[in-house]
């Protein structure tokens, strides 16, 4: 139950909408979203990596968010507007990030494993994140 309750959590706090089913992995726990999703050793390794690059993304976005609020002119009604819309395009860039590295994440799921994230969304009131289409190859 705690665990449900944690991922839940999880869930809520790191939407990009209201809706959106995201799990947030460049914050959330190793070892909740290990136990939660049942993740093989090789799963856990591919899950460490895409928190080590997502990280480091989500790092770089946010010297830019902390470059603009140092340097970006605000005495004006007009400069702080312009921050404003800066600002705002900045963390939906990062938001964007975050959702791009849970939907990795999603990918290296087994469909056991996928179809508990479905039913966890489905608990929280949440819309999944949807998987890109697999490629077709040519025979």
């Amino acid at each position: 139950m705690r665990t449900l309750v944690s991922v839940a959590f999880l869930f809520i706090s790191f939407g990009l909408t209201a809706q959106d089913c995201t799990l947030g992995i460049a914050t959330a726990p190793l070892k909740t979203l290990e136990g939660v999703f049942q993740l093989n050793h090789g799963q856990v390794v591919q899950l460490k990596t895409l928190k080590e690059v997502v990280n480091t993304q989500l790092r770089r976005e946010q010297q830019k968010v902390d470059n603009l609020l140092a340097s970006h002119p605000q005495e004006t009604p007009e400069q702080l507007t312009e921050l404003g819309k800066k600002h705002e395009l900045l963390v939906e860039g990062m938001e964007t990030i975050t959702a791009e590295y849970d939907i990795k994440f999603l990918q290296i799921l087994n469909e056991r494993q996928y179809e508990r994230y479905m039913k966890l969304c489905v608990e929280v009131g949440r819309i999944p994140l949807r998987l890109p289409e697999p490629e077709e190859t040519d025979n």
